[in-house]
């Protein structure tokens, strides 16, 4: 009995939640608000990731006062963001799961706009507009790593970072293993849902200024960002990486034999030609093993989805 209530859950709200003891409360209720007339069995699931600022207590006492729609998973310390996202995944029953920030930028009511398209889409991502406050160098960054995004994955990407957005549950359960324990979940799923060949959707939203102080580092996280991209290019579609890197090495090795055969007025080929046609050649064959690597996974992937 317990499992067909599980199963008959209409929607998931997940929350991986970290020291926002200042907004949890207000989070809850608002969400509360905003779905039990439009979705009468949803569900908000709550990662604990570790908090010590009292969101624990605050937790708990809100259990009884969510008329049973709260349930709180609690990780004995912080495993990074990521991590607490895993277990939204891992632990939520339904059709859908729709994850968002409990720090207030998200507004609760925008909910509803992402859950309406997870019948037709298995992602649709709260895009942030021009409208959304935050801190304007990040904004810019986000901004070129939709454009890397979009180019790699030959995907419009409108925003690749927004931590808000929906899933449908048994897709998102086949790449669990593949988000990250920190930051830049947001981007992995992205990547892995348009590589792998599943519908995505972006849905306008504005988001307010957070409550309480970022967990984010622009530097460090905005390494973490570029190399999560590569890494799923790679994971995906590896030639959008091998080609070009082989095509650049061969413009590379004439450029050295054609400077050689000028310098010294003979048929020359130099040792650095010959090492950057044959390293041109390696990576070249390297790519075409992974492209059917690649494809070989995602086959995988798809069918245990389906499956």
């Amino acid at each position: 009995m317990a499992e067909d209530t599980k199963k008959s859950i209409d929607l998931i709200i997940g929350l991986p939640v970290y020291n926002e003891v200042q907004a949890i409360e207000t989070v809850l209720t608002s969400i509360r608000d905003a779905l039990v007339d439009i979705y009468p069995n949803y569900q908000i699931l709550v990662v604990d990731d570790g908090s010590n600022d009292g969101t624990s207590e605050k937790l708990d006492s809100m259990i009884d006062v969510m008329n049973g729609m709260l349930k709180v998973i609690k990780h004995p310390y912080n495993l990074g963001n990521g991590a607490a996202v895993k277990s939204c995944v891992r632990h939520a029953q339904g059709k859908h799961l729709v994850l968002m920030d409990a720090d207030m930028q998200h507004d609760p009511k925008d909910i509803l706009k992402l859950a309406a398209e997870l019948n037709q889409y298995d992602l649709v991502v709260g895009s942030r507009d021009f409208k959304s406050k935050g801190f304007w160098p990040r904004r810019l960054a986000n901004v070129i790593f939709d454009g890397l995004a979009s180019y790699l994955t030959g995907f419009k990407i409108k925003d690749l970072t927004s931590g808000f957005r929906g899933f449908r549950l048994d897709v998102i359960k086949g790449f669990v293993h593949l988000l990250p324990n920190r930051f830049s979940y947001p981007t992995t799923s992205t990547m892995a849902f348009i590589k792998a060949g599943y519908t995505v959707k972006f849905v306008p939203i504005v988001a307010q200024k957070r409550v309480g102080k970022s967990k984010l580092n622009p530097i460090r996280d905005g390494m973490r960002f570029l190399i999560i991209i590569a890494k799923m290019v790679i994971l995906f579609e590896p030639m959008k990486v091998f080609f070009p890197t082989s095509i650049l090495l061969f413009i590379l090795a004439v450029v050295s034999f054609v400077l050689a055969l000028l310098g010294e007025n003979r048929l020359y080929i130099p040792n650095s030609a010959v090492f950057l046609a044959v390293s041109s050649i390696i990576v070249f064959l390297i790519g075409a093993v992974a492209e059917q690597v690649s494809a070989l996974r995602v086959s995988m992937e798809s069918h245990k989805s389906d499956s």
